[in-house]
């Protein structure tokens, strides 16, 4: 909907409730999902790697965190 948008005629006011009543009236319902897939592949990936990246900082954080504890009970 973004693309149809912003490649409309100069001049031609265009909003979101007609886009999408166009799309549903010349492509059906199944219109509206369309370019799903290839942003799905494109968005996943770093969807993981944002995950992983915040697992590994966590399990370091806590380490340091349980290192710095055993570091002050030695002293006590």
């Amino acid at each position: 909907m973004k693309t149809r948008m912003m490649t409309a005629p100069p001049g031609r006011t265009v909003s979101m409730s007609f886009i999408v009543f166009s799309i549903l009236q010349h492509e059906g319902p199944l219109g509206l999902f369309k370019g799903a897939v290839p942003r799905f592949f494109w968005i996943a990936p770093l969807g993981a790697m944002n995950f992983a990246g915040y697992e590994l900082a966590r399990k370091a954080m806590d380490k340091n965190e349980e290192a710095a504890r055993s570091a002050v009970s030695e002293k006590s």
